[in-house]
């Protein structure tokens, strides 16, 4: 893999700015997350991640929309969409289990992915603003919770 090049860096820090996953955190932080980023982009319909899969990866939604669908008795249910800003795959930097949902692109959608490896490059080499990331991770998984609870109250 080539060096990214300053330009490339500062290019995902700009992607990356303002991400509830990474508020708080310094600028080193977010320069070495910057680094480590990968960008992609795919059509709608595409099926980003597979539930069952292992989860190596956390996306960024830079632009677009995606699904999150739950594999069911009667085929797959959307259980929630994400938009711009929004990430998903996170539970691969709490833990390496296999994903628990499916994620589809509704539109084409531009992604910036931040391997589990990022993030224990950066608990290596700043604990407090991997802290920072794991509390973010931890508010965002208990909005979600609330939202789906909520959900399901209202269909029962």
């Amino acid at each position: 893999m080539s060096a990214k090049l300053p330009d490339e860096i500062s290019a995902r820090k700009q992607m990356l700015y303002g991400v509830s996953l990474l508020i708080g955190i310094n600028d080193q932080a977010f320069g070495l997350l910057a680094s480590m980023a990968a960008e992609s982009r795919v059509s709608a319909g595409h099926v980003i991640v597979h539930q069952g899969d292992l989860g190596t990866k956390l996306f960024v939604i830079v632009r677009g929309e995606v699904r999150i669908l739950l594999q069911g008795r009667h085929g797959d249910v959307e259980v929630a969409r994400m938009k711009e800003g929004d990430f998903f795959g996170e539970m691969c930097v709490l833990e390496r289990l296999p994903r628990s949902a499916s994620v589809a692109a509704v539109t084409e959608t531009y992604l910036v992915l931040l391997s589990y490896a990022a993030f224990d490059i950066l608990f290596e080499q700043m604990p407090l603003e991997h802290h920072r990331v794991l509390s973010n991770i931890a508010r965002s998984l208990s909005a979600r919770l609330r939202e789906l609870g909520d959900e399901f109250a209202l269909r029962t």
